[in-house]
């Protein structure tokens, strides 16, 4: 019996329940989609996952992947956050499969939904330009975190590019609205 085998048997996860995303900062908007992803994991009795862009500038990712890392770890231990050697959902799903992982979800933003489905499924299988398999899933979902209005309060209207620009104007006292 393989290591992994064992690993899945024991835990009985072969179902991976994930977002990418850049967290950059952390808002409420992100809490619904981690809530979801969550609620999500238990549904399918499967291991949650959360990848975090390694982007990093001042005016538009002021935070370090450790940070972030950090941050998320603080409120979601039960989901495993971050991977240093994750740059892409490309590789955070070649790090799923290595695991033994053979079905995915993704929960995405409302907006985003129909492109990850079709990204995702659009090289499940598939060879790349140098003949290798990047992944292979039985299934592949994406399913929406809820909807998003940018005018409502909350979290159906948090964003974290609002919270960036409220704080290069120095009114960080706007984000508790």
């Amino acid at each position: 019996m393989y290591l992994r085998e064992l690993f899945l048997n024991e835990d009985d996860r072969s179902t991976a329940v994930f977002a990418f995303g850049r967290f950059n900062p952390p808002t409420i908007g992100h809490q619904k989609l981690l809530d979801k992803i969550i609620s999500m994991t238990k549904q399918v009795n499967g291991k949650g996952y959360v990848f975090l862009s390694q982007k990093q500038n001042n005016k538009t990712d002021p935070l370090s992947f450790k940070e972030k890392q950090d941050y998320l770890r603080m409120f979601y231990p039960q989901l495993a956050i971050g991977d240093a050697g994750v740059k892409t959902i490309i590789q955070a799903l070649q790090k799923i499969q290595a695991e033994g992982r053979t079905r995915i979800v993704m929960i995405a933003g409302s907006d985003r939904v129909a492109e990850f489905q079709k990204l995702l499924n659009q090289y499940n299988g598939k060879p790349d330009k140098a003949g290798n398999d990047l992944y292979k899933f039985d299934s592949i979902d994406v399913v929406s975190a809820g909807e998003r209005d940018p005018d409502q309060e909350g979290a159906a209207g948090a964003s974290a590019s609002k919270a960036r620009e409220l704080a290069n104007k120095g009114q960080e006292h706007e984000f508790s609205k």
